[in-house]
């Protein structure tokens, strides 16, 4: 009642009377008391109304406790209600208030307005700013009292969770009221200010989400993740600021070894990558590259608690998140870059926290990154290994001498033992002999070298291990631990010295092999009396080859191993009905004569809907048929129902179930598509249908404009995250372009005035860079992979190829046509939060794509289906002309040198002649699109200095070549012989345009007329032979 009625005891006017102070009293003793109740600290139980007692006799089903009416004789019967003698009942006191529906009050109170005094009140200055300190002090205890209710109690943070929308709109600081009365003076705002920070709200959320693994795969919005990366931005220390802790919750909710969501780890990444953000990426540059200060702890760069970011990219990494690791190394967040900085340390700082951060962050980017062989020849890399990873290995044998090891310890040393292990194997397979010679003190032989303390160590953690299979040692976060420990030390072992090999197992009763136990189970043999089937001894850290008694143990990997080959061995995995179900639908997938016969039947669902005016109504051919009105006496249209769906669309676009409303866009692009499709369902391009059928293609592309459906589509696409396989995004990017495919000029302008009108956050411009973002990451992976040997492209990278296509021809189909505003928009968003540079975000593409001749040549025919696409978007954004997109790309360091590769590179044998003509062919217009139309000749000028005349001359030769040797073949007069032959045309058509504009520039002139008469040929280099 006092939450609800806050705008009644709190405010002081001539409506609500005076104020009733002593209702906050209330409040706040409320409060104390089930603070104290929630921290069992219960102190005199008289004054509670219930006790809690272990009474399973009247207790409900399925519980061991039951409330008890508090008898003052009976007071020694109250305690916390435990499962046994020793465990106490976890959340029970919350589950209690939930029961008591507390939360319905505390929910209540987020709706408390402490700004109401402001809002027509007529009362004195002083009584408004009372009224608003009122509030304040009572929200802020509530609120405090709400983090307590969900704290680790995962029905509390569900309910309250539900109520985000509430929660969010006390974000940030207190705000201020919106508009004063005339006799409040300066100094009046002043006391306002002086209330401190906000509400707090974003603790609960924080807690909610704590733990909470369902939540955060389900619930959290994209928008929720984008709020705290503002809200750590604007604290003066990112590095200090509470809300830095809700990332690594959004990665991993349980912490330690649980899963981590590789959805939240991409949105947690984008959000702390961010160029919206000044701090966080500063505070990031600083970490990384500024290795120019010795210290890192400077409140003008890393920070006060540096290792706190580097702890968050660990977390967005963890469990091998090959996509996440590489949009950090596409950011220059490479394992060169993180030995750097770790080498650049002082040596006092090697048992810090930010050096320890650091070490974990590397094992994992070793772990999912492929590492360039320079780095085991470079000096930081060996200066790492013996002075920092040795410092940390000779610290942590001391403190398991002393008995003292702690968590950070250890997490810290398994780092170090895997990035040693990683890099000196790598020097041994690289043969790099000489750098290990001079290091073998510190690595092999020294008291306090890399080797010693590892078997140290493994000595440690094989000891470890054996308490951990005693019945009573249940931390299984110290069993995975030690059990990675051993792991990573016994490895590091075997490879410094494979002459004396130190087992991964140690020899108990629960380390014979998987068959000796299979073997055991069938021939009934009891190990216990060393009957047959018994396991022969192996050598371990602490045995002999004799089996001579040691100490007998396992890894920790292997406690659970009997039950599981057990349970394997029940279930037959192969035979189940689903695995044969699943078999089944495979098969029905590959079948061409099924195939064949859906492609037909594709657009049934269509064609119904689209004809149900026909169907329907009173004069039907349901009422004909039934001879009654039944349904056939309701009028329904085509327009009716798209009109429906539009409107479904706006109203559930937010839904966690995206289902429903992805069939209602599948319907929507099926119409347009089956208006340019034959009548087995094969889709004809739209410049191949007759003057009639692509009229009335473009009518119903223009009627999605009139319905609202594309600009449903448009909000879709900015309200989703981008780079999810089979979203309401990535289906809306389809819609889009077929709505745009043929440069549809309505729904153009459509998105042009999304975009400038609508879109102020430039959410749509964001969602697509970030597709582009995914896509240059994925291709810098490839080229990697492929730097030294050719290596084909899996099916993974082939979809990614699949999307990063359809976004260019996308942004294509929206430039068609020459249409400037869209041209502009693409590169610029003026008057919006941030401008998003699409034509700069693909122009790195190409670089990155086609920078050197070797990387074409290690090309399969998807990569260059892919520079394809790029070079036929960048071609159609610059033509008409658009003379800031010309000026832009041709400024662009590489953007030229790119395009002179593609015109004179030699592709490999295995993509097809059609397709390297083709490529060669869109590189030639996309620079014809350069110097057309211009004005000036600024562009002329630097293409000029860029491009020799050597150059067409040679795609000249190359071009007949082609042509000659495919006339040769017997498939001369063939259909594909004639497309080549178009091709080269449309080749040689756009040299010719730009060598008549080159020669206006009297450098290129000069240099045209040397190279003729270097040739001896007095031949024009754009005759056509």
């Amino acid at each position: 009642f006092l939450v609800r009625s806050s705008e009644v005891w709190a405010v002081s006017s001539r409506v609500s009377g005076p104020f009733e102070a002593d209702r906050l009293d209330i409040i706040l003793e409320t409060v104390a008391k089930l603070e104290k109740f929630l921290n069992c600290e219960d102190g005199d139980d008289s004054e509670l109304p219930y006790v809690v007692k272990k009474d399973k006799s009247n207790a409900p089903p399925g519980r061991s406790f039951s409330l008890t009416a508090n008898i003052p004789h009976r007071r020694q019967q109250s305690k916390l209600v435990l499962l046994n003698d020793t465990e106490i009942v976890p959340g029970l006191r919350q589950d209690i208030l939930r029961s008591l529906d507390l939360q319905t009050s505390l929910i209540d109170s987020l709706r408390m307005d402490y700004n109401i005094s402001f809002k027509g009140s007529i009362c004195s200055p002083e009584d408004k700013i009372k009224s608003r300190n009122l509030l304040v002090t009572a929200q802020r205890k509530l609120i405090e009292l709400l983090v307590m209710f969900v704290k680790g109690n995962t029905k509390n943070q569900n309910v309250v969770f539900a109520h985000l929308k509430a929660l969010r709109n006390h974000r940030g600081p207190l705000k201020m009221p919106q508009t004063y009365p005339e006799d409040f003076t300066n100094e009046h705002k002043s006391e306002l200010l002086e209330a401190g920070s906000g509400m707090n709200t974003e603790a609960v959320i924080l807690e909610c989400l704590r733990g909470n693994m369902q939540l955060c795969q389900d619930d959290v919005p994209r928008d929720l993740i984008e709020e705290f990366g503002v809200l750590v931005d604007a604290s003066e220390d990112p590095t200090l600021c509470s809300h830095l802790e809700v990332f690594a919750i959004l990665c991993q909710p349980k912490g330690g070894i649980s899963k981590a969501i590789p959805r939240n780890q991409d949105m947690v990444l984008e959000v702390l990558l961010s160029d919206t953000l000044t701090k966080l990426p500063h505070t990031i540059q600083a970490i990384f590259f500024n290795h120019e200060n010795d210290s890192l702890n400077d409140q003008g760069g890393g920070g006060a608690n540096p290792e706190r970011i580097v702890e968050l990219f660990s977390a967005c990494i963890r469990q091998s998140n090959l996509r996440t690791a590489s949009k950090l190394q596409a950011h220059r967040v490479t394992i060169d870059a993180t030995v750097t900085t770790l080498s650049q340390l002082s040596d006092a700082a090697i048992h810090s926290p930010l050096y320890y951060a650091l070490l974990e962050f590397l094992s994992l980017q070793l772990e999912v990154l492929v590492v360039d062989p320079k780095l085991f020849r470079m000096d930081k890399t060996w200066h790492l290994l013996t002075i920092g990873i040795r410092g940390v290995m000779t610290h942590v044998t001391k403190e398991i001498s002393l008995d003292k090891l702690t968590g950070p310890d250890t997490k810290a040393v398994t780092a170090a033992l895997k990035i040693a292990a990683s890099f000196i194997e790598g020097s041994l397979l690289l043969g790099i002999r000489e750098l290990e010679g001079d290091k073998s003190g510190d690595l092999l032989h020294d008291d306090n070298s890399v080797y010693k303390s590892a078997m140290g160590i493994a000595t440690y953690s094989l000891a470890n291990l054996r308490n951990s299979l005693l019945p009573q040692y249940k931390d299984t976060d110290i069993m995975y631990e030690m059990d990675s420990l051993k792991t990573a030390a016994v490895k590091l072992c075997n490879i410094m010295d494979p002459t004396q090999p130190v087992e991964d197992e140690v020899e108990g009763e629960d380390s014979a092999s998987e068959d000796e136990l299979e073997l055991e189970e069938k021939s009934g043999t009891d190990r216990a009396d060393g009957k047959a089937g018994e396991p022969k001894k192996k050598p371990t850290a602490q045995t002999g080859g004799d089996g001579s008694s040691g100490v007998e143990l396992v890894s920790a990997h292997t406690v659970q191993r009997d039950s599981y080959l057990e349970d394997l061995k029940k279930s037959d995995t192969s035979s189940s009905p689903q695995s044969l179900t699943n078999f089944f639908t495979e098969a029905l997938i590959h079948n061409p004569k099924l195939n064949k016969k859906l492609k037909a039947r594709q657009f049934s669902l269509v064609t119904l809907l689209e004809d149900i005016e026909d169907i329907t109504g009173e004069n039907g051919k349901e009422k004909q048929l039934n001879g009654a009105d039944g349904v056939g006496a309701a009028s329904i249209t085509w327009s009716m129902i798209v009109y429906r769906m539009e409107k479904y669309l706006t109203a559930h676009n937010h839904d966690r179930d995206e289902s429903n409303c992805l069939r209602v866009l599948r319907v929507l692009r099926s119409h347009l598509l089956k208006a340019r499709s034959d009548p087995d369902g094969s889709a004809v391009d739209v410049w191949d249908l007759s003057e009639s059928r692509r009229q009335a293609y473009i009518d119903k592309q223009t009627s999605y404009v009139e319905y609202g459906v594309a600009q449903i589509c448009l909000k879709a696409i900015a309200t989703h995250p981008s780079n999810v396989e089979g979203n309401l995004a990535d289906e809306g990017v389809e819609m889009l372009l077929e709505m745009t495919r043929g440069g549809n000029e309505k729904v153009q302008t459509c998105l042009a005035d999304f975009i400038t009108y609508h879109d102020r956050d430039n959410k749509f411009a964001f969602h697509i860079r970030g597709r582009l973002d995914h896509s240059l990451s994925c291709i810098r992976d490839r080229k990697e992979r492929s730097e030294v040997t050719f290596i084909p492209i899996t099916e993974t990278l082939r979809k990614e190829y699949k999307n990063a296509i359809q976004s260019f021809e996308m942004l294509q189909q929206l430039c068609e046509g020459h249409n400037l505003g869209v041209q502009n928009v693409l590169r610029e968003q003026p008057g919006h939060t941030a401008s998003v540079d699409l034509m700069t975000a693909s122009a790195t593409i190409l670089i990155t794509l086609c920078d050197t001749s070797r990387a074409l040549l290690m090309m399969e025919e998807a990569d260059v289906q892919l520079v394809i696409s790029l070079l036929l978007f960048l071609a159609e954004a610059v033509q008409g002309p658009c003379p800031k997109n010309q000026e832009l790309l041709v400024t662009m360091d590489g953007v030229v040198a790119a395009i002179d590769k593609v015109l004179q590179s030699i592709f490999d044998p295995r993509i097809r002649i059609e397709v390297q003509l083709k490529c060669k062919s869109c590189a030639a217009l996309l620079l014809a699109g350069l110097v057309e139309g211009r004005t000036d000749m600024t562009v002329h000028r630097l293409l000029a200095d860029d491009l020799s005349p050597q150059l067409f001359d040679f795609l000249r030769q190359s071009v007949m070549r082609t042509l000659d040797k495919a006339s040769d073949s017997k498939s001369s007069m063939h259909a594909k012989f004639k497309e080549l032959r178009g091709t080269a045309l449309e080749l040689m058509t756009s040299v010719s345009t730009i060598l008549n504009e080159l020669r206006k520039v009297d450098v290129f002139a000069i240099k045209m007329n040397d190279h003729k008469k270097t040739k001896h040929d007095k031949t024009d280099l754009m005759e056509d032979e």
